[in-house]
């Protein structure tokens, strides 16, 4: 098998066996999913007044 995927499953079954690990796991989970529908967020606003400021004239 994958060095990569048994080092993936041992880590796995460490983080599941530790309830601290396991917290830390899904809030770090978590901030990146929230961090990235930021970054995400921010891309469409930037890219729809771009647009807004064309039809109007204005440049950024």
């Amino acid at each position: 098998m994958d060095a990569a995927i048994l080092k993936a499953e041992e880590k796995m079954r460490y983080v599941s066996s530790d309830k601290e690990a396991l917290h830390a796991y899904q809030m770090r989970k978590m901030a990146l999913s929230d961090w990235t529908s930021g970054v995400n967020y921010t891309k469409q606003e930037v890219k729809r007044e771009g647009k807004a400021g064309r039809k109007t004239g204005n440049r950024l």
